[in-house]
């Protein structure tokens, strides 16, 4: 249940009434505080850009 009340936070998708729940539910549960930071870091991740190309590279064979 908690997962997917961060979740449904980070995606903006609670009322006004549950953003108030969630924000008591934070700051009474340091587990649930917790989990919360380490799903936003994780969405974090998720939303930031992807390497979609490399440099040129000079890589060489052995003896050559």
């Amino acid at each position: 249940m908690n997962d997917h009340l961060i979740s449904m936070y980070i995606d903006n998708e609670l009322s006004l009434d549950d953003k108030i729940v969630f924000v008591e539910t934070i700051h009474g549960n340091e587990n649930f505080k917790e989990d919360a930071v380490s799903l936003l870091r994780q969405e974090k991740l998720l939303r930031s850009e992807v390497v979609d190309h490399l440099p040129a590279l000079d890589i060489r064979e052995p003896g050559k």
